[in-house]
């Protein structure tokens, strides 16, 4: 539900109002100086109202719906990546080669990773994310 301006303008003055009453109890009595502490006061509130409500707008938009592609594709490559020294971490990759050349590296969990072998071919489905790819299936042609 969107605003009117002069709803707005209304929550401007009533913020002016209770910020000088808030001053008012903090001890500043010099009227030019409670005058502007609260313009600057309501100024700041403004701004991060203005911030929360771009931000707010940016959030509330739906996504862009990432594409889900499937295509033939030829198991290129197995790797393992460990990492630590006293604890260790294995990752997983499966790189694949798409008719028109292109290569696809998915990071894998280990028990897609042993039923994958280099050189398969099949049906590879992955979606396209902010960070890269993810892997969605490999079905093996027989």
């Amino acid at each position: 539900m969107d605003k009117k301006p002069h709803e707005s303008f209304w929550v401007l003055w009533i913020t002016i109002f209770l910020t000088v009453l808030g001053l008012l109890g903090y001890g500043i009595y010099n009227a030019d100086e409670l005058l502007r502490t609260a313009l600057i006061f309501a100024a700041a509130i403004w701004v991060i109202l203005f911030i929360l409500l771009v931000i707010g707008k940016g959030m509330s938009k739906p996504r862009k719906k990432r594409s889900v592609v499937t295509t033939d594709a030829k198991v290129f490559s197995k790797t393992t990546e460990v990492t630590g020294v006293d604890f260790t971490v294995t990752r997983y990759h499966v790189s694949f080669e798409i008719p028109d050349g292109t290569r696809h590296s998915f990071r894998v969990f280990v028990n897609q990773y042993n039923t994958i072998a280099e050189g398969e071919t099949g049906i590879l489905t992955y979606k396209e994310q902010i960070l890269g790819l993810k892997l969605i299936s490999f079905e093996r042609h027989i």
